[in-house]
C-alpha cells in the first residue's frame, strides 16, 4: 500500500508524467533536500518542464521522459500516485468517479475568469454546510433542488458545474 510513502502525486491523465497541481510531501529531512535538490535543478534548467522533472526525480517509469542533467547525488524518496478516479481529480481532463468519494477538484488549463467563478461557488458551497459538520461531498450527493438565496442553493449551484467535468464510462 502505500505505508512509507514520501511523497505522493497527482497523475497527468492527458500526459505521460505526473501533475504537480496536487501533491504531498511528509515532512522528514530527507524530503526537503530531495525537493531542495529539484528546486535547484529546476532554476538552473528553466528550459525543462517541471512535471517531467518531478516525474524523473522519483523515479517513475520513464518510456518516452527524459530530463537534462539529472543529479548525480539525487536523493531517494519513496513516491506514489495519488488515487485519480474518485479521490483526486484533475478536472480539464474529466473524471468518472462517484461525487462523493471525490476529496479533491485540480482546476487546471481552465480561463482564470473561469476558474475564478468555480473556485468561488465551490468555496461558497463549502463555507454554506460547514456550520452544520456537513462534508462537501456528501452535501453535494445528496443536493436535488434549494430556495433561491439560501446556503443549500449555493451547493445546488455548485452541483451544476461538476457534470460539465464527469465522463461517462
Amino acid at each position: 500500500g502505500d505505508q512509507g510513502l514520501e511523497a505522493l502525486f497527482a497523475r497527468h491523465g492527458d500526459a505521460d508524467c505526473v501533475n504537480i497541481g496536487v501533491f504531498y510531501l511528509r515532512a522528514t529531512a530527507r524530503t526537503a533536500l530531495w525537493m531542495s535538490q529539484y528546486l535547484a535543478w529546476y532554476h538552473d534548467h528553466p528550459f525543462e518542464i517541471d512535471q517531467r522533472g518531478l516525474h524523473i526525480f522519483l523515479r517513475f517509469p520513464k518510456a518516452r521522459l527524459d530530463i537534462a542533467y539529472t543529479p548525480d547525488d539525487l536523493v531517494e524518496v519513496r513516491g506514489g500516485i495519488l488515487e485519480d478516479v474518485n479521490e483526486v481529480v484533475i478536472g480539464d481532463i474529466g473524471w468518472y468517479g462517484d461525487i462523493s468519494r471525490m476529496l479533491i477538484f485540480h482546476w487546471c488549463h481552465r480561463p482564470i475568469e473561469l476558474k475564478e467563478k468555480e473556485l468561488n461557488m465551490a468555496y461558497d458551497a463549502g463555507d454554506a454546510v460547514e456550520p452544520h459538520g456537513m462534508p462537501l461531498s456528501v452535501a453535494l450527493a445528496v443536493a436535488q433542488q434549494a430556495v433561491d438565496g439560501t446556503p443549500w442553493a449555493k451547493v445546488v449551484r455548485f452541483k451544476t458545474t461538476l457534470p460539465g467535468y464527469q465522463k461517462k464510462e
